[in-house]
């Protein structure tokens, strides 16, 4: 489903939720599927791009919700790939790629 979203809709793969300002990553993590199933959904969204370190509303990355779910090879995944360089510097290039697509939106409005 989420490969869905975002290879044929375009939808990025930070998008968040309201109000709980939910990523992917993280209702992968609160979800009741088995820990293999949902590893394999993370291991794709962080493969185009997600960033592991965003939080919630409640202050909670993806890895800590996964630990709390009782996820610990999620977690365990979550916390490598939060340490990798790589991780912030897909999270910038992300930044400044939606900040350029509001900016045309905005220009195409005028």
């Amino acid at each position: 489903m989420v490969a869905f979203f975002v290879e044929e809709c375009g939808m990025p793969v930070d998008t968040r939720t309201e109000p709980q300002q939910e990523t992917p990553l993280h209702i992968a993590c609160l979800s009741s599927r088995e820990e293999a199933d949902v590893l394999a959904v993370m291991r794709y969204q962080v493969e185009k791009g997600a960033d592991v370190t965003l939080k919630t509303a409640g202050r909670k990355t993806a890895a800590e919700l996964a630990l709390e779910r009782g996820k610990q090879q999620c977690h365990e995944f979550l916390t490598v790939e939060a340490k990798k360089p790589a991780a912030s510097a897909a999270a910038a290039a992300r930044l400044a790629e939606q900040t350029r697509a509001a900016e045309l939106a905005a220009q195409a409005l005028m």
